[in-house]
């Protein structure tokens, strides 16, 4: 006779996911607190995922460093973990000796990390040119190679980020938050970061962008960074999904 734990593991084996999780409508179906069972477990029926809503005293907020030491000014690309600038060439994203390569292709391998974009032992994501310095995307709370491969499974919606900056001319730049389908589809909503800046607070160089948006296996950001710039990015999620087996 199976245990209760197999059938479990059956069940999430065969249970269809749903894209449309972020609905105002669908979110709560998979939301713990509405499911039929035990506490945490989905109603029967349901997926394998269950959407979890921040409450008071929760810490959801996830905190990406982006450092650009080079001489140029790069785009860098996050999430989209289906298809990003490690898993295919952005020829749009190439400047001078950045190639933008993706170090586990075959062209990267041959290259041996001239020009190529991929993760280093720490999860971190680097940048090459032909000579260091290398730009960097680090998170403070999980290996960035990790969470950007958790998305194909389990997307969160982000309702604002907090964009700290070093230098006045990298509020110029917007955040680009972008879908691109396996379908062939693609579509992109422009974010002016220095609009959301108030004439009166005090810390001119940390703005908070009020522009909600979700990361999921087809949907990512793009970021202009200038010369030398440190960017710290905190993204504050009050919905995110979670397994519940």
């Amino acid at each position: 006779m199976k245990s209760n734990f197999s059938d479990k593991i059956n069940k999430a084996g065969y249970d269809s996911y749903d894209p449309d999780y972020f609905g105002d409508v669908q979110m709560d179906r998979y939301d713990p607190d509405y499911a039929t069972g035990k506490p945490g477990t989905a109603a029967p029926g349901q997926a394998s995922t269950a959407v979890q809503a921040a409450r008071p005293g929760q810490k959801l907020q996830i905190n990406l460093t982006l450092q650009n030491p080079t001489a140029v000014k790069l785009t860098f690309e996050l999430f989209s973990a289906l298809n990003n600038w490690t898993t295919s060439l952005k020829p749009d994203l190439v400047v001078g000796a950045f190639t933008m390569i993706p170090a586990l292709s075959t062209e990267g391998l041959a290259t041996i990390g001239v020009g190529t974009v991929g993760y280093d032992q720490a999860g971190d994501l680097r940048v090459y040119g032909a000579a260091p310095p290398s730009a960097v995307i680090g998170c403070g709370e999980y290996p960035y190679n990790s969470l950007v491969e958790s998305t194909k499974v389990l997307p969160f919606k982000c309702v604002f980020a907090r964009v700290a900056v070093q230098t006045d001319a990298q509020l110029n730049n917007q955040i680009i938050h972008f879908t691109r389908t396996f379908g062939g589809g693609y579509k992109q909503n422009q974010i002016n970061v220095r609009a959301f800046k108030k004439p009166t607070q005090f810390q001119n160089l940390e703005v908070d962008v009020l522009a909600p948006f979700v990361i999921d296996a087809e949907q990512g950001l793009r970021y202009a960074m200038e010369v030398g710039e440190v960017v710290q990015l905190g993204l504050f999620i009050n919905r995110w999904t979670r397994p519940t087996v």
